[in-house]
Order: C-alpha cells, then structure tokens, then sequence
C-alpha cells in the first residue's frame, strides 16, 4: 500500500507496479495479493498519512520524504525504514533487525520479536503508606468502574485499622 499526498507518485507507483508484475517469481499469487491488498491512497498531508498507517499499523512501513526521520518517529509499524536508502529487503536480508514481525495491525500493541522475549520479567510493586494514600481515590474509582469492590475494599482496609 501506497499512501501519500501526491498524486502523480500515486500514478507513477500503480504504473511500475503494473510494468513489473510479469519479473516476479510467483505470478499468480502476486496477482493474488495485489488484488486483494494492493492501493494507492492518496491523503490530504502528511499528518493525515501517519494516521493512517497507524491505524493500519503495518508489518513494515517505508518512509520516503523530506524530513524522513521526523516523520518516522511518529509511525507506528513491526519495523520502520527511513529513507530511500533503507529498503525492507535491507532489514529482511541484510543488516540484522529481526524478521519475526507483528502482522495483521498487531504493530498497535506488539512488538518485533526480542531476545527479551526469551527472558523473564515481573513488575514488582512496592508503596509507603503515603504513595498508596495519594493513589487510593483513583484505584477505588477504577476498581469500582470495573465492577471489582473487593479489589477497591483491599485498598481501603490498609487505612481502617489506623
């Protein structure tokens, strides 16, 4: 997917994509995913284009314009390329970022696969009394929202006994 503010690189892409269609080692399921996934979408501005691909939130996402590193910074895909200069077949093949990439709009809340995944981790929690003092309103609000009182009273039986 193409998306972008200009039309003739719109035309421009739909027309070399067209043209290199009959190089690809699998032609029919080219044909198949272009079909099915292939667009141009032109957009208003940039700013409107980042919006996009973030809901999208795409396996892998190029960003080729002026001011690539500014804009990249705002997009939120599996991995981002910046520039002309860094295609996806470089991060596939080539330079190392890994190639186990959240598919699907996953790149929302997932991220690319990490060593860090292979390790454990908890969170541990540790409050003095003032720190849950100054949390307590916001958790039993919460707790309550959530249709969870006993979760709400944990907290507040801290305070009864005082």
């Amino acid at each position: 997917m193409l998306v972008t503010p200009s039309r003739t690189l719109a035309a421009e892409v739909v027309r070399l994509v067209a043209e290199g269609r009959g190089s690809v080692a699998n032609r029919a399921s080219t044909r198949r995913a272009l079909a099915r996934h292939a667009a141009a979408v032109l957009v208003r501005d940039l700013a409107e284009g980042v919006a996009l691909v973030n809901r999208l939130a795409p396996e892998h996402a190029s960003v080729v314009t002026r001011g690539a590193s500014r804009v990249a910074r705002q997009v939120v895909a599996g991995a981002v390329f910046v520039g002309r200069y860094s295609p996806v077949a470089a991060g596939d093949y080539g330079i190392g970022p890994n190639h186990v990439l959240p598919t699907g709009g996953t790149a929302r809340f997932a991220s690319p696969l990490s060593v860090r995944d292979f390790q454990r981790r908890q969170s541990v929690v540790r409050l003095t009394r003032q720190g849950l003092a100054r949390a307590t309103e916001d958790i039993v609000r919460v707790a309550m929202a959530e249709g969870f009182p006993g979760h709400a009273q944990s907290v507040l039986t801290r305070f009864e006994a005082e």
